[in-house]
């Protein structure tokens, strides 16, 4: 009922996929981002994918706070988040443009997520924009 405090599961039903639109290959020093912020150390292939701030995908899950996962690797986001698109380090991954990558799912869940940014799963899942393609399954 409500105020009882028992609030129901909504990982494993979320799942949030993009895919790569672009491969760079960068050298060392090359810089990322907004501000230039995400400095390469070494020679990288970033990947870009179209999902940005505006999409609900928080400023704040750029420079290596949060992971995509593509063909079973874990590619870190890279410099910071823009409005439409964010970078991740594909330098150790086979991944070629139009791979689909796994923002969240049941593994990589929106709980986890919330707990990144400090707060909790409604708050994530309320700020997915319109902009972000819906599809329904049931049974």
């Amino acid at each position: 009922g409500v105020g009882s405090g028992s609030i129901p599961s909504i990982e494993s039903p979320i799942q949030f996929e993009s895919y790569i639109s672009q491969i760079h290959e960068l050298e060392a020093g090359e810089t990322i981002g907004y501000g230039r912020k995400g400095k390469l150390e070494s020679k990288s292939r970033i990947g870009i994918v179209p999902v940005g701030y505006a999409d609900g995908f928080d400023r704040r899950l750029g420079h290596g706070n949060w992971s995509m996962r593509l063909n079973d690797s874990e590619a870190p986001t890279i410099g910071q988040i823009c409005m439409d698109m964010c970078m991740i380090n594909l330098t150790h991954i086979k991944a070629e443009e139009g791979d689909v990558v796994t923002i969240t799912d049941s593994t990589i869940g929106i709980t986890k997520m919330a707990e990144v940014l400090e707060t909790i799963p409604y708050e994530i899942l309320t700020g997915f924009s319109q902009r972000i393609k819906r599809i329904y399954e049931f049974g």
